[in-house]
Parts: structure tokens; C-alpha cells; sequence
């Protein structure tokens, strides 16, 4: 018996909630459904949608990827910088560091 990935299964379990059959317990909406198998309604729509459209095949397997995703911009070495950055004291005046402050730290050490 061969073993179907996670997201075919949670499709397929998107596809049979929304069915509006007569062999269905009630009709599932879009909220519900997002609420019981915790995911965004916008997914049902896509799944519901590509369903339609493209029929049951594409609905349930998961679109290849058009590209390849892109290496890590950084190594391990200056995410630790960055970790221990955050991680102490802000500058005088500051209660925190924010977005634009730590930006503005790390080009002036010349870590990024």
C-alpha cells in the first residue's frame, strides 16, 4: 500500500468538505473548514478553485516549483552576529532595537 505526502491528503480532505453531495453530512464553509483542519481560507479557495478548473489530478498533487529555491544569503557565522546583535544591550536611549536601528549597526560593523 503506498503512502500519499501530507498536502495530497489535506487537499483531498479540503475537496471532500466542500463537497455539497447528497452523501455529505452538511456543507462545510470556507471558515469552517480553515477552522478545522487549520489553514487559511485563501488555501480552500486555491484548492477548491484548481478543482474546477483543472479537475481532480492538480487539486490534490502540489504544483512544481518554476524556479529553484535561492541559497541562504548568509552563512552561520553572521546569523550568529546578528543573533547576538539583538540579543544585547540597544543603544543609549533606545528600549529596544528595531528594524532600522539594527539595520543601520550591522552595515556600520561591516557585517552585512
Amino acid at each position: 500500500m503506498a503512502i500519499a505526502p501530507a498536502k495530497k491528503i489535506l487537499h483531498a480532505q479540503i475537496l471532500l468538505m466542500c463537497d455539497e453531495g447528497t452523501h455529505s453530512n452538511r456543507k462545510w464553509t470556507d471558515e469552517e473548514i480553515a477552522v478545522a483542519l487549520n489553514l487559511d481560507r485563501n488555501t480552500i479557495a486555491r484548492v477548491r478553485k484548481r478543482f474546477l478548473q483543472q479537475g481532480e489530478q492538480p487539486a490534490l498533487n502540489r504544483c512544481q516549483r518554476k524556479s529553484p529555491p535561492v541559497a541562504a544569503k548568509i552563512d552561520g557565522h553572521t546569523e550568529a552576529q546578528i543573533i547576538a546583535l539583538c540579543c544585547s544591550q540597544p543603544p543609549t536611549g533606545q528600549a529596544h532595537w528595531s528594524l532600522r536601528l539594527l539595520t543601520t549597526e550591522l552595515k556600520t560593523r561591516g557585517i552585512i
